[in-house]
């Protein structure tokens, strides 16, 4: 981490980070906070979010427990280790094709449009995007996230995304293997590092790896991956939930028709 940013670790790795297994809690500072919304066009440092993670830690490797704080952490990891800012890191690598522009770090970059704007229950924010710059759905809430969410795409882009990394066409397989070793027996928990072993949870009927996210602002996402079958899938609303209950059951219906 940078130096000058004082934070109990708690003594985990790199490994217990990605694997959400740092004993590490949320930050108190969430994207419903009231001084989040307050100001739409702010943009919040990750340090100044993990400076509100309460005191308590648990033993790092020992659960997995699904906690933001760890990529956010993340988020300052990669700055330090590569001198450049998120964008930046995530450009030059993993982003780097020309048809994942529309794939975007927020706030450090910005999405282009058509925008859609986020709806809360069955209203629209009408506004919410012009008074926060032009991020989803503003520059305030996009940047809570630092790490851990606010990156903005289409479906296109996303699922591009998917069949390029799941395809080995952008991690050694190493790296991709470990991202997807989910344990076997007692030590299963069906998450690897970043991803879901959605095979059983979803029943896709074959093997199934993803991941869903939601913005309380209001968007929902999942990206599904069938392997075997060369097929990426992802159902994306401008309405806030659950992905599991919002937009996984859409993708399961079309991984079905596919199958023909």
């Amino acid at each position: 981490l940078p130096p000058s940013f004082d934070f109990d670790t708690n003594g985990a790795t790199v490994e217990n980070l990605l694997a959400m297994e740092s004993g590490i809690p949320d930050p108190a500072l969430g994207p419903t906070a009231t001084e989040v919304l307050a100001n739409p066009s702010r943009a919040w440092k990750a340090e100044e979010v993990l400076a509100t993670v309460p005191p308590h830690r648990s033993r790092p490797g020992s659960q997995f427990v699904y906690e933001d704080a760890n990529y956010m952490l993340l988020s300052l990891v990669i700055q330090q280790a590569t001198g450049k800012s998120v964008a930046a890191a995530l450009r030059s690598h993993i982003l780097a094709d020309p048809r994942l522009s529309s794939l975007v770090y927020q706030p450090e970059e910005r999405p282009t449009g058509p925008l859609a704007l986020p709806f809360l229950g069955s209203q629209v924010r009408a506004n919410i995007v012009k008074l926060g710059g032009g991020y989803l759905p503003s520059k305030s809430e996009a940047s809570n996230g630092s790490g851990s969410g606010g990156m903005a795409s289409d479906s296109g882009a996303l699922a591009r995304w998917g069949y390029l990394l799941f395809g080995g066409h952008l991690l050694l397989e190493q790296s991709l293997q470990a991202m997807t070793d989910f344990g076997s027996g007692a030590d299963y928990d069906g998450y690897g590092l970043g991803v879901f072993d959605q095979t059983a949870i979803d029943d896709f009927g074959t093997k199934a790896v993803g991941n869903g996210g939601w913005d309380d602002g209001g968007y929902s996402t999942s990206l599904i991956v069938l392997p075997s079958r060369g097929i990426v899938i992802t159902v994306m609303t401008n309405t806030r939930g659950d992905p599991k209950s919002l937009v996984f059951p859409i993708a399961r219906t079309l991984a079905a028709a596919l199958k023909g």
